[in-house]
């Protein structure tokens, strides 16, 4: 049943994202189709071509000024340029000249996100490493071509524009950089000198149906290549919907639909759990095997645990301390999972006492409920101690979370 769904949630995803008219450069790098943001940690190898996960510092480029195939179906290839000023640029023996030489290796891979070691990814106040938007990493020194004949052919289309702002996320006066566009081997823009955390550079270039590659070459500036971070922003392909594209829609969308239909027709005729008693049993909390969500963190392994209170007391801390923390008063709530608190026999936990009934509070329920008065000093399951010949003993036991409270259950 488990995997039913999630071969419905995988097409109901595709056929959301269907009939977009915008290509995430981000989501293609990544190894998608442009249809999503391109959160995912894979990216290319600017040496190599291969297909890498997260990112690195220093890239060992064995083979420097050499055009390597990509794994990536909608990416032809990348380089390394190092010492000639001629590159090969794509696997049809396209070249450029002029390229910079003697140039200090490459850093990082191409991915998406911003590369590594960045300083600020907002450009002109709008933060690109962060949803909705986006970015591709782009570190000095290298060349990346894009292949657009397999994304016109996968998405049926025929004309597009692409869009994108060429941002310097380096530290604020440490190094400049330069950037190169090519289309086809033919150069439609050329920035240089570009400072850390200026103004963005905006790029449009129409790109008619016979366009097949799109290259970028980044290179370090006059100051070698220490934090020559560049990104792509917002980089996308925008879509001319003609004919073609609408009809290839159509037939796309019925194909899904049909299988969407077939998928949900089987789920529904699953057996169903409801009516078997010892499937219940297993899936109720009286199941020897249930513990309550709350408690999902006694059962974790040693590292693990110490991890989980970690991010608890960063939480904590940010609640109390963060400036725009929103202010708050301490609250009593009802726990998710009730329980009936009992009385620690010589405050031991290893021997449960009487248990104390669970009620409102006396001061708020205009109904005095009388308790028996026992002697001597227990604890709660919260571990509050007090003396217990008091009538208020009920109170201290209510089965409740505090916030920003000492009184907590235990380890």
């Amino acid at each position: 049943p488990q995997l039913l769904r999630s071969q419905l949630a995988s097409l109901l995803g595709t056929r959301e994202s269907l009939g977009k008219k915008s290509l995430n450069l981000a989501d293609i790098v990544s190894g998608g189709d442009g249809l999503m943001i391109g959160d995912s940690d894979f990216g290319i190898h600017p040496s190599t071509g291969e297909v890498v996960k997260g990112s690195t510092g220093f890239v060992d480029v064995s083979n420097p000024d050499v055009f390597s195939r990509s794994k990536n179906k909608y990416v032809n290839g990348v380089f390394v340029p190092q010492k000639l000023d001629m590159q090969v640029i794509s696997s049809t023996g396209l070249t450029i000249d002029g390229v910079p030489t003697n140039l200090g290796g490459s850093w990082d891979y191409v991915r998406s996100g911003p590369p590594a070691g960045y300083s600020s990814t907002t450009i002109d106040g709008i933060n690109y490493g962060t949803a909705p938007h986006w970015c591709v990493a782009l570190h000095a020194n290298k060349g990346i071509t894009f292949d657009l004949a397999p994304l016109r052919e996968f998405h049926s289309f025929q004309k597009m524009t692409f869009h994108t702002i060429i941002g310097h996320v380096g530290e604020k006066g440490g190094s400049t950089l330069d950037v190169i566009v090519y289309v086809d081997g033919i150069l439609v823009a050329r920035h240089l000198g570009i400072k850390a955390q200026q103004t963005g550079i905006p790029i449009l270039l129409k790109l008619n149906p016979k366009s097949q590659f799109l290259t970028f070459l980044v290179t370090q500036g006059v100051d070698g290549i220490s934090h020559d971070q560049a990104i792509l922003a917002d980089a996308r392909f925008e879509i001319e919907a003609d004919d073609t594209y609408l009809r290839s829609y159509a037939t796309k969308a019925a194909v899904l639909d049909k299988k969407i239909l077939a998928l949900r027709s089987r789920i529904a005729d699953l057996p169903t759990l409801d009516d078997d008693p010892l499937a219940q049993l297993l899936l109720s909390s009286e199941s020897p095997s249930w513990f309550s969500e709350r408690n999902v963190n006694h059962y974790l392994a040693r590292q693990d645990k110490d991890a989980f209170r970690g991010l608890v007391n960063e939480l904590d801390g940010i609640a109390v301390k963060d400036d725009t923390a929103a202010d708050r008063a301490m609250v009593m709530v009802d726990k998710p999972v009730l329980c009936e608190p009992v009385i620690f026999q010589r405050g031991d936990a290893a021997f449960p006492g009487t248990p104390v009934p669970r009620r409102f509070l006396e001061i708020l329920s205009g109904t005095i409920l009388q308790f028996q008065r026992p002697t001597g000093l227990g604890k709660c399951h919260c571990g509050f101690q007090e003396s217990v010949d008091r009538e208020s003993l009920g109170q201290s036991c209510l089965d409740a979370s505090f916030r920003q409270s000492s009184c907590r259950k235990p380890e």
